[in-house]
């Protein structure tokens, strides 16, 4: 399913990158669809994360755990 996304309702956060929906519904089907493709997300009330396992250093540089 396709959504429409605008800068307004992105917001990358220190877990990752949150997308903000209309509904709660909405987010419901958008993390649905993130579990059905083995997506680490979360979801609470009407925002999903998507998780990133690795973390950007003060400089800019990737800390990854791998």
């Amino acid at each position: 399913m396709r959504r429409r996304t605008s800068s307004d309702n992105i917001n990358v956060i220190p877990k990752g990158i949150q997308f903000t929906f209309d509904t709660d519904s909405e987010a419901q089907d958008f993390y649905k669809e993130c579990q059905d493709k083995s997506t680490a997300s979360e979801i609470e009330k009407n925002k999903v994360t998507l998780l990133m396992p690795a973390k950007m250093t003060e400089a800019g540089e990737i800390d990854s755990p791998a």
